[in-house]
């Protein structure tokens, strides 16, 4: 079940998007400030953010901002919520790191859909870069770093983990200069 983390200073809000997400099977957790927000993000593992723009404490832009920082909030997505309807607020929200905006008053169908839709994307593009790679009789699984090689010859499949061998040839390769022979 995705945890989606809804920051919004008013409780009604909360409670009524809490009640929508859970209905469509998300898992939720809260935060009227940023600054309990911000705690939030740093110890709760969650899988999506919705940020109001409006905040006693701080506006949603800056802590979009402050969210982007943290290791935690790095990836995940955020859709920024808002009353105002200024093409300027959406623009920048977007261009510092929101994923999506949805307006207030929101359609609590286009609400799911929008996080239905961020979440299907990421499963997407996690598919496409973790899938094995293959090359002859080789095959290298990203997620696990494992290389199988089948060897035809007697028809069995060899397979090693090289997560330490590619981490040395990663750091080896770091400090060569493009196009420089490697030894």
């Amino acid at each position: 079940m995705k945890k989606v983390l809804i920051v919004d200073d008013d409780p009604s809000m909360v409670k009524l998007i809490e009640l929508i997400l859970e209905k469509n099977n998300y898992e939720t957790s809260f935060a009227l400030t940023g600054d309990e927000a911000i705690k939030k993000m740093g110890t709760e593992t969650l899988d999506a953010c919705l940020l109001d723009m409006m905040l006693p404490d701080v506006n949603g832009i800056q802590l979009l901002q402050k969210m982007r920082q943290m290791e935690e909030g790095r990836h995940i997505p955020i859709i920024m919520i808002t009353g105002n309807h200024d093409e300027f607020d959406t623009i920048l929200g977007l261009e510092l790191g929101a994923d999506d905006f949805i307006h207030k008053p929101f359609n609590k169908r286009e609400l799911i859909a929008r996080l239905n839709v961020i979440f299907r994307r990421i499963e997407q593009d996690e598919e496409r870069f973790l899938k094995p790679i293959s090359f002859g009789h080789v095959k290298i699984n990203p997620y696990t770093h494992r290389v199988t090689a089948h060897d035809t010859r007697r028809n069995k499949s060899r397979s090693k983990c090289i997560s330490r061998r590619l981490a040395a040839w990663s750091l080896m390769t770091a400090f060569t200069p493009v196009g420089a022979p490697f030894e």
